[in-house]
């Protein structure tokens, strides 16, 4: 099963979409989108273009928890595409046509390995998607988020992307789970 949700974040709408293991599927892909994907569960397996693509019968390299695709990555082809999910699989689209600003050209992937430790510089604008973080650990403003994580079972716990507007003073964030990502706009 697949399931569509979609999240406003510094005046874009961001998509999450969940696939459940198994799941085949078929996607159109227009040509000259503009779209911004960041795995950060799973991914595709056996990507391949359909006949009536560009090009046509056209495999594409699976994608696993991090990958990331920029519109100029999203060039190599268009038209649909069939994947299957060999395990739970998240996926974040920034797409323009959900949106009615321009994106600027500066949207990235954020990731940070457990443990590890970021200054966020002021005007830092970071969409938090999944994992478990401490914003300025052992401070007097310390504050922990957390998005997408596992229990203890290996079930998500669901929970929606934290936007972190660093608008005063720079911050330090502190990853303490694994797999912690966002998307940056800068």
């Amino acid at each position: 099963m697949i399931t569509k949700k979609y999240f406003t974040a510094f005046g874009y709408k961001v998509l999450r979409t969940n696939y459940e293991a198994g799941d085949s599927s078929k996607d159109h892909a227009p040509q000259a989108r503009q779209w911004y994907n960041l795995f950060t569960r799973g991914g595709f397996a056996n990507c391949v273009t359909d006949s009536a693509s560009s090009p046509a019968n056209h495999s594409t390299e699976n994608t696993t928890i991090g990958s990331w695709y920029t519109p100029t990555r999203f060039l190599e082809f268009s038209g649909h595409l069939s994947y299957n999910t060999p395990t739970d699989t998240t996926i974040w689209c920034l797409c323009q046509e959900l949106n009615d600003k321009t994106f600027s050209g500066n949207i990235n992937k954020w990731n940070l390995a457990k443990d590890a430790t970021a200054t966020l510089a002021v005007g830092t604008k970071l969409l938090l998607v999944r994992g478990s973080v401490i914003i300025n650990d052992g401070e007097s403003d310390e504050q922990t988020l957390i998005a997408d994580t596992y229990t203890s079972e290996e079930q998500v716990v669901p929970s929606k992307p934290k936007a972190i507007n660093v608008s005063t003073n720079a911050s330090t964030i502190k990853a303490t789970s694994d797999h912690v990502y966002g998307i940056l706009f800068a």
